[in-house]
């Protein structure tokens, strides 16, 4: 399967003749605001959110919280590492997106540190956002979003 087919989507119902949310931010180009870290590309958090808000301005998120060793956590520990996960809800829709919690080369940490754990939250936000359209296709490889 091919980038291009990964991303015909049926379009959705709004049942009044406009765009779908997913539509309106699939199309948003931000390859200018993408950086490059090893050879992953991905989007900041600060962008994704910013880029978010602008199309639905009352879209929310939720970072899951789990018990862990009897103390709530942002994160979730198993026997093959940490996880973590968000909920981002746009115009009454939830998309959930589980992420580990990884070093700079994307490997699994065994012992990770606050911060890495605060940064696989942005990570999995960035995810989470991209579940709705927006630069989704960064994931994918592709260079561009769907005409």
């Amino acid at each position: 399967m091919n980038a291009d087919q990964f991303f015909e989507v049926e379009p959705e119902a709004t049942g009044n003749g406009e765009e779908s949310t997913y539509d309106k931010l699939a199309k948003i180009d931000v390859n200018e605001l993408k950086e490059k870290k090893g050879r992953f590309d991905y989007l900041s958090w600060p962008y994704a959110v910013q880029e978010l808000l602008k199309v639905v301005p009352d879209a929310t998120w939720e970072i899951h919280i789990f018990d862990v060793e009897g103390f709530q956590c942002p994160y979730m520990k198993t026997p093959t590492g940490y996880f973590v996960q968000v909920t981002v809800i746009s115009n009454g829709v939830g998309r959930t997106q589980i992420h580990p919690v990884l070093d700079n080369y994307n490997k699994t940490l065994i012992e990770p540190t606050a911060f890495q754990i605060n940064t696989s939250i942005q990570r999995c936000l960035v995810k989470a956002i991209g579940l709705h359209g927006l630069g989704l296709y960064i994931y994918a490889g592709e260079d561009l979003p769907p005409e």
